[in-house]
Parts: C-alpha cells; structure tokens; sequence
C-alpha cells in the first residue's frame, strides 16, 4: 500500500478548513501516511494535541531551518516500517488462510 507520497506536511492554521480535517482525509486515504503539522507557534500543549489526534509532529519556525530534514526521515522511516509490518501481517494471515 503505497500511496505515492511519503510524508504530508500541513499548517496548524488554513484559510479553510483545519489541521484535524487534514489529518481525518489523510487517515482515510492511507492510516500509516505520517503528518506533520507545522505551526508559527510551536506549543507544548501544541505538539501534544497534534500528537494525541495522532499526527506524527509539530514543527515550529524555530525548527524549520534544522530539523525538518532529520523529522522527515523518521517519518519516513516510521512509515515503511508500518508498511512492511502491515504486509508481513497480511501475508501471515494469508498464509494461516490456505
């Protein structure tokens, strides 16, 4: 299950709509798909109502500069292990089946 994008990176603040409508059509489309909200505050209480509604991160503008690239590859890195679990999973399950 590939869905062509490796990562989805979305503002904290839309002219419409909102982050968690994102994050729901994201989760619909692909659930392992890892999104990164981007904020021009950056919160605490931020970062942990993005990652409760199960966002993968919270970057702020403090961060835009040096750690988009290193949060990108663990998403990316999460997400092909979810992926690879998932497909072990299914595939063991086939193999149960037969």
């Amino acid at each position: 299950e590939h869905s062509g994008f490796d990562v989805v990176f979305c503002s904290r603040t839309l002219s419409m709509g909102n982050w968690r409508e994102v994050l729901e059509e994201v989760r619909q489309f692909n659930p392992n798909l890892p999104v990164i909200i981007l904020s021009p505050t950056a919160r605490e209480d931020e970062w942990e109502e993005v990652r409760a509604a199960g966002a993968f991160d919270l970057l702020g503008p403090a961060s835009y500069e040096r750690e988009p690239l290193f949060v990108v590859e663990h998403a990316v890195a999460s997400y092909e292990a979810r992926v690879r679990q998932s497909n072990a999973l299914s595939l063991s399950l086939v193999g149960r089946a037969s």
